[in-house]
């Protein structure tokens, strides 16, 4: 297992994070984030939404609606299982949808559908600290997911 902690220090440096980050991001690539309400998470979508290229004004969480599909060289795959209650819910998703080879698949509250994540998933924890600062810790047991870890050692704040 690989892991990294940063701390960010307003909303400006978590998108700025985001932005970092996707430029290691690569079609297949899966992102499990976690955090309570109000932690960041629809924050560094954005920033990563920004970083691919995308438009980000169309970012919002998807807690309504499960799911939204950002079209742009790699299409985002936008997915927030909050609402997700019980195994079976969460086995009824398609999967083949949610986990392209072509798309970056981002999912907040992604333990609520733990058991289909794949293995190659980048698991991003939100922690929310005092003010705007966020602990923000990256972990990952797959090689590529190692990969796109240890290049964020390298983020600066």
């Amino acid at each position: 297992m690989k892991t990294v902690t940063l701390m960010t220090h307003s909303a400006e440096n978590t998108e700025a994070l985001g932005v970092y980050l996707a430029r290691r991001l690569k079609g297949g690539d899966v992102l499990g984030l976690t955090g309570d309400l109000g932690a960041g998470k629809t924050t560094l979508v954005r920033g990563l939404a920004s970083g691919l290229g995308l438009d980000t004004a169309q970012v919002k969480s998807p807690t309504y609606v499960l799911m939204h599909e950002y079209p742009g060289e790699i299409p985002v795959i936008h997915m927030d299982a909050y609402r997700l209650e019980g195994a079976g819910e969460v086995n009824a998703l398609d999967v083949d949808l949610m986990f392209h080879p072509h798309k970056v698949t981002i999912i907040e509250w992604a333990k609520n559908c733990e058991a289909i994540m794949p293995q190659q998933t980048v698991w991003i924890h939100l922690d929310y600290q005092d003010g705007d600062q966020r602990n923000i810790v990256f972990e990952a047991q797959h090689a590529r997911a190692q990969d796109i870890v240890q290049y964020m050692e390298s983020f600066e704040k």
